[in-house]
């Protein structure tokens, strides 16, 4: 249990996410079944081959890059649907 823990304080840590982000990429179950494979590793071999398997970018600035890509989409939707609720009201 110890080592769980550890990964994920060093995961949101090293990643600078919230812990619940860091619960939303890797489940308690999920580590807990990779303990014996990735206990031998250093923290951020663990993570970093985790992340592989998951198919997500290792690279943070990518992701936050992203992931305001995303953010600008939706508020652009977001203040086009608002503009035109105004102007057919």
């Amino acid at each position: 249990m110890y080592w769980v823990g550890y990964l994920y304080r060093y995961f949101s840590y090293t990643y600078e996410l919230s812990s619940i982000r860091v619960y939303k990429i890797v489940k308690p179950k999920e580590f807990r079944g990779l303990f014996l494979p990735y206990h031998i590793l250093t923290p951020e071999q663990a993570i970093e081959r985790i992340l592989e398997a998951k198919g997500m970018m290792l690279n943070l600035e990518d992701e936050i890059n992203r992931q305001f890509e995303i953010y600008k989409r939706i508020k652009d939707n977001s203040y086009k649907k608002y503009r035109y609720s105004l102007v057919f009201k």
